[in-house]
């Protein structure tokens, strides 16, 4: 009896022991369990961190992106600016071209009106005004006047050649006259 109750015993100290045991080994399983959650913790941690960085990175290049975008503004503009600045050349190329063209125009004009001054002056010679003027004429004969005071007809005849002095009115042709005093005939013409 005291064998049995001592192998009892010994068994129930061994069942114990062996309890503890497992105990011990639930628990270092436990342990592992927990060692395991917070390596999966650890893990979940990098990811969220990989995470963050790719972020961080998508971020820098997003931002990198809009400095990209905002220097091709940027470069847009002083394209633009540089645009506008050949423009305004243009422009002040094409104001200096129609400046030097009023200029020719205003010259072409001057020239114009010197010409028609010209020919008025010209004219006035040729046509003498209304009031009595003198002319000198360069003919082949002498003129006669009819009386001393240059009265209302001339004569004429072949002579030697001079400059002669005519009193003549503002109605009178001179060419017609120079014509027919060069031609060397006789003959009369009215004042």
């Amino acid at each position: 009896m005291l064998q049995l109750s001592k192998q009892q015993q010994q068994q129930q100290q061994q069942q114990q022991q062996q309890q503890q045991q497992q105990q011990q080994q639930q628990q270092q399983q436990q342990q592992q369990q927990q060692q395991q959650q917070q390596q999966q913790q650890q893990q979940q941690q990098q990811q969220q961190q990989q995470q963050q960085q790719q972020q961080q990175q998508q971020q820098q290049q997003q931002q990198q992106q809009q400095q990209q975008q905002q220097q091709q503004q940027q470069q847009q503009q002083q394209q633009q600016q540089q645009q506008q600045q050949q423009q305004q050349q243009q422009q002040q190329q094409q104001q200096q071209q129609q400046q030097q063209q009023q200029q020719q125009q205003q010259q072409q004009q001057q020239q114009q009106q010197q010409q028609q001054q010209q020919q008025q002056q010209q004219q006035q010679q040729r046509i003498l005004p209304d009031f009595v003027s003198q002319i000198d004429l360069f003919i082949t004969g002498t003129v006669k006047p009819v009386d001393k005071d240059w009265g209302p007809l001339g004569t004429w005849e072949n002579a030697q050649a001079g400059n002669l002095c005519f009193r003549l009115d503002a109605q009178v042709n001179t060419q017609s006259i120079k014509r027919r005093i060069s031609d060397g005939s006789s003959g009369s013409f009215k004042l």
